[in-house]
């Protein structure tokens, strides 16, 4: 339990294991309940996270909705243990044990309620399933209460002790964690340089030919592969999807300098669902040495859990008017980000701001040419002929 008046929203990264400290106090301090050795039983009790979404979102969107629980030991009411979940999502962190009080709810376990100062063993002597605690204290002039009074059975991180006598009152609150899960990183490890219609890997003295994007993606650079969701363990996140978790992600190349201003150098973005069919198509014009597309939230579709397949189109625009010396380009860098840092935005490794980033180096040089000279022809001069790609000696 945590003694807080406003149980603000922590940011956290799925798959971190976090330092956990948990105290099982007594009703009327915030010391620790000595003798309280007890395991929890995750079956039986709650000790972890619980889904429990606070935007607005559509349940049936996302692929997961189940709490995660653990089962642990107190010792003399206290635990330490590194608490973490593989998902992302709006959560509680919240400790309840369910079973303790059984001798006072369950028949089973109140055959010594016997006597004059019993009702019966069938009425519990609290309320079932519930942690509630009464503002008043019925004790003092009932000598069994009615349910109407009755406090909860659970021992639960969201608890007051409001129901002391003011004379001896030391309020005190307790409130299970929100928190906010996000993706430690984006994956990029399938993302591979490939060059021309035959998809070919590039190497020393690769090159293009130049080709509009928009007239012809297979006459250019391809930067092929997926945008993953991670968590700090690897872990899939399947709720990173639209509708219920995902995030805008902006997509970023880093290339040399291409020395330009007379033709366009342009990218083309297509996103592909699990069966490889083209979702969005989105060209961008990248004659800056940084280029951003963005991956809308939308296109982390449920079934693909967190992942969106990518095809990235790269080359000049090309005008029978405007010809171009060749153009060497090295690709440098790819990399993913939020688009709005601050909803990525959590706190491991020492860092209460670190937001969710994945990057892959290139280090890949591939020359753009406008076209080919032809052989001689007769013997003295170079002529030039125009095909497809149009061609004109550089």
């Amino acid at each position: 339990r945590r003694h807080l008046s406003n149980a603000a929203v922590v940011d956290v990264a799925s798959g971190y294991k976090y330092y956990t400290e948990v105290n099982a106090t007594t009703h009327t301090s915030s010391g620790n309940a000595k003798g309280y050795t007890y395991v929890l039983d995750k079956e039986l009790n709650s000790f972890g996270f619980s889904w429990s979404p606070r935007s607005t979102i559509t349940a049936a969107n996302c692929n997961d909705t189940n709490n995660s629980y653990s089962s642990v030991k107190f010792a003399d009411g206290y635990l330490e243990t590194n608490a973490s979940i593989n998902q992302v999502g709006e959560y509680k962190f919240e400790v309840i044990d369910k079973t303790y009080t059984s001798v006072d709810s369950n028949p089973a376990y109140m055959t010594h309620h016997t006597g004059a100062n019993y009702v019966s063993a069938s009425i519990p002597d609290c309320l079932a399933s519930q942690s509630l605690v009464r503002s008043n204290n019925p004790y003092s002039t009932t000598k069994y209460p009615t349910t109407t009074f009755l406090n909860g059975c659970w021992i639960s991180s969201d608890h007051n002790n409001t129901d002391l006598p003011s004379a001896t009152k030391s309020y005190t609150e307790y409130k299970s964690y929100k928190l906010t899960l996000h993706p430690y990183k984006f994956d990029l490890s399938t993302v591979t340089p490939l060059i021309g219609p035959a998809n070919n890997t590039p190497g020393n003295g690769s090159y293009v030919y130049m080709e509009s994007v928009a007239n012809d993606n297979n006459m250019s650079v391809h930067l092929n592969g997926s945008v993953k969701a991670l968590g700090y363990n690897g872990s899939e996140l399947s709720n990173f999807v639209n509708g219920c978790f995902a995030k805008s992600v902006d997509i970023n190349l880093t290339k040399s300098d291409i020395n330009s201003t007379t033709t366009a150098f342009r990218a083309r973005l297509h996103t592909l669902d699990t069966s490889g069919n083209i979702t969005r198509t989105v060209t961008s014009d990248m004659n800056q040495t940084n280029g951003f597309l963005t991956l809308m939230s939308t296109d982390f579709v449920k079934n693909a859990k967190g992942a969106v397949a990518t095809r990235l189109n790269l080359n000049y625009d090309r005008s029978i008017t405007t010809p171009l010396n060749p153009k060497a380009i090295t690709y440098q860098k790819y990399s993913a980000n939020c688009s709005t840092p601050a909803s990525c935005r959590f706190n491991a490794d020492n860092v209460s701001t670190k937001t969710t980033q994945g990057s892959k180096e290139l280090n890949t040089t591939i020359r753009h040419y406008y076209g080919h000279s032809t052989t001689t022809l007769d013997g003295l001069s170079i002529r030039h002929i125009r095909m497809m790609p149009e061609v004109q000696a550089p």
